[in-house]
């Protein structure tokens, strides 16, 4: 699992390996576990699966670090935000390899 990377799907919606694009990730500076720092470009990859993710539920795996990352990422159901499952070979083929 690759942090902010990866996220957890219910995989009756979004099947493992599904490319998912988040706007309100775009430019959020995130700390890597190595401690630098990135801008992130809002692209995910579908690579686990968890017990409590059911239907449109996404959970994004930040590693071992405390902090969220990310503003929109909570656990209130009545608080959503906008995702969408992309096509895009490069960035498709870039993340499958990290997951490797």
């Amino acid at each position: 699992m690759i942090p902010y990377r990866t996220i957890a799907v219910d995989k009756t919606k979004i099947p493992i390996g599904t490319l998912i694009f988040i706007p309100n990730a775009v430019g959020i500076e995130i700390l890597l576990p190595d401690g630098s720092k990135s801008i992130h470009d809002g692209y995910f990859f579908a690579a686990d699966v968890g017990g409590d993710i059911k239907l449109n539920h996404i959970d994004v795996f930040t590693g071992l670090l405390k902090s969220k990352g990310f503003s929109f990422v909570n656990s209130d159901s009545n608080k959503t935000f906008v995702a969408y499952k992309v096509k895009n070979k490069f960035i498709e083929e870039t993340l499958i390899k990290l997951h490797k």
